[in-house]
């Protein structure tokens, strides 16, 4: 409203115009000067439509008692001014893929590359150190304790601080840790036995950087994307976490045949560097976060507004009677546009912009999303109305624990975490020791299962949102994933089990498997912000606590089983049963639905 009056009136100026609703940089479009809606904007349009007399030509006096509320005009003018200028610029608008997806995307590929690159290291380092097949998984385990220990940690605190702060100091921490490795294990530390010890701690401290990142994935992922896109933002999330093995997986023989094991470790920690500066600077804060740093200035900008415009009020009943509705020569001066008003007409301005200030303050204070797509509600209409005032959550750890659909999201995520980091620990030693490859092939064969695994993660999430979108109940979707991620990846063990496989069918079969479970990302995964959205830091971190301590028996048990049947036969029936009970549990307590607020 106040837009069309502004352009039907562009071209006409008074003698004495008067600039009372802020700088150039704020005109409103149709103007001579263009920029940005203040927040006071529709009100004070409101205002100025209400107040504005019909039929009368605007531009002159009436009497001269009119010409001394001038000065109260300009007063109310400056309070405007002061009000529309209170809550800062507008916030630059955030691209979900740019600034959060891609970054993510990232964080969780570096900290795959730092993972695996154990699985291909541990080859010539068991060698060199003399490392039975038992203490290489002990080893190996030694990654998930660290992991382990900041799943609950790392998800209560990116959702208390947001998940841009915790993963940024968790790329930090593990960058650290992983250069780490080589400089502790120095000829004085070989000399004094202390080998063992030594890659424990860094392979501990590495797991506990990377422990806050999938945590801190799920509470981005919350805080800054729509629903409706849910599973796709998580699918491209998990695409770049499994690429991670790839890109690891490849460059891991590369680097430790030109610069040794050592190299490899240094070159992968310094990668973090990079990575860190990028996250800073793309990643956005928390929507509540954001506005609570900006909310306090808000109140104290609009009282001044409110005192300024206090002069205008009073001065407005002085006018003589059948003057205070007439139009004054007194125009509004907008970058060389101007607009007749009435000295009511500026009373009602300076205070719908004090007013005004405040509702766009109380508004930025809600926590907002990104859109994933089209655009949103008009930002005039989201700042008129005041949001609710946000209700401290209640919901513990031993709170969540009382629903079955947790329970649901546990299991599963032990079965799955007791294949996946079997898959990521001991696939390479696998393809070398029952297959007779050597370092280089293993790795590269090893890529091939990994590629797969990252494209269906990407595509699990598509899928997912394409049926809810055409009307499939949430529920049905996820268990209906969920079982085909564990189902067949079970039988394309079973392949694995029979005597005198080729090279080909165990590829073939491995592949399978590991793209099969991808649809998990759909699955239990996504079901974690279905139960609890506002709490998927925490609940991921909680899930994710058990599924580490399951990966850490997993991984400890291949090597002593290995070590004493000379085969992954057991190994992966083992794993193939687990399938089918993770499945009869997902099937009787899965849920769609929100059950924690």
């Amino acid at each position: 409203m106040f837009h069309r009056q502004l352009r039907s009136q562009c071209t006409r100026r008074g003698p004495a115009a008067v600039p009372i609703l802020g700088a150039a940089r704020n005109a409103p479009s149709g103007c001579v000067a263009h920029g940005t809606r203040a927040p006071g904007y529709a009100a004070a349009g409101a205002a100025l439509q209400r107040r504005a007399p019909q039929g009368r030509t605007p531009l002159r006096y009436h009497n001269a008692s009119s010409r001394g509320s001038s000065r109260s005009l300009v007063a109310a003018g400056a309070a405007a001014a002061a009000a529309d200028a209170a809550p800062g610029p507008a916030p630059a608008r955030v691209s979900p893929f740019i600034n959060v997806l891609l970054p993510t995307a990232l964080a969780l590929l570096l900290c795959n590359m730092d993972r695996i690159c154990l699985s291909v290291a541990i080859m010539p380092m068991a060698a060199e150190f003399g490392w039975p097949a038992s203490l290489q998984g002990v080893i190996q385990s030694a990654f998930l304790w660290g992991y382990m220990a900041t799943q609950l940690v790392g998800g209560a605190l990116a959702d208390r601080y947001g998940g841009k702060r915790v993963l940024a100091a968790g790329i930090a921490w593990f960058s650290l840790a992983s250069l780490l490795l080589p400089l502790l294990l120095q000829p004085a530390t070989v000399a004094a036995g202390l080998t063992v010890p030594a890659v424990l701690l860094s392979r501990f401290l590495t797991g506990l950087g990377e422990g806050v990142a999938l945590p801190s994935m799920s509470n981005l992922v919350a805080s800054h994307i729509e629903p409706a896109a849910k599973a796709r933002a998580l699918g491209l999330c998990f695409s770049g976490f499994h690429s991670g093995n790839l890109v690891g997986l490849v460059l891991s023989p590369l680097l430790l045949m030109n610069y040794g094991w050592r190299g490899l470790f240094l070159v992968f920690g310094i990668l973090g560097a990079p990575l860190l500066l990028f996250w800073l600077k793309a990643v956005p804060d928390a929507p509540a976060a954001a506005a609570a740093a900006a909310a306090p200035a808000a109140p104290a900008a609009a009282a001044a507004a409110a005192q300024a415009a206090a002069p205008a009020r009073a001065a407005a009943p002085n006018s003589p009677p059948g003057t205070s509705m007439s139009p004054m020569n007194v125009s509004i001066n907008y970058a060389s546009t101007s607009i007749p008003v009435t000295a009511q007409a500026a009373t009602d301005l300076a205070a719908a912009n004090a007013a005004s200030a405040s509702a766009a303050a109380a508004a930025a204070a809600a926590p907002s999303s990104v859109e994933a797509a089209g655009p949103g509600p008009s930002s005039t209409a989201a700042a008129a109305a005041p949001a609710p005032a946000a209700k401290k959550s209640d919901v513990t750890v031993a709170k969540l624990l009382t629903s079955s659909a947790t329970w649901a999201i546990i299991v599963v995520n032990i079965v799955n975490h007791f294949g996946y980091f079997i898959y990521l620990n001991w696939m390479p030693t696998y393809f070398s020791k029952a297959l007779g490859f050597d370092l280089r092939s293993s790795s590269f064969t090893a890529f091939l299962p990994w590629l797969v695994m990252a494209v269906g993660s990407s595509a699990s999430g598509l899928l997912a949102d394409t049926l809810v979108g055409r009307g499939m109940p949430v529920t049905t979707v996820r268990k209906a994933l969920q079982t085909v991620a564990f189902l067949v990846p079970a039988a394309a063990l079973m392949v694995l089990c029979q005597p005198g496989i080729s090279a080909a069918t165990a590829v073939t079969a491995m592949t399978v498997a590991l793209g099969t479970t991808s649809l998990g990302q759909a699955g239990f995964v996504a079901n974690m912000s279905d139960v609890a959205p506002r709490h998927a830091g925490k609940m991921f971190g909680l899930c994710n606590t058990f599924g580490c301590l399951s990966g850490i028996v997993g991984v400890t048990a291949v090597g002593f089983i290995v070590e004493a049947t000379k085969s992954f036969t057991p190994v992966f029936q083992m794993t193939a049963a687990l399938y089918v009970v993770g499945v009869a549990v997902w099937l009787v307590w899965c849920r769609g639905e929100k059950v924690f607020d």
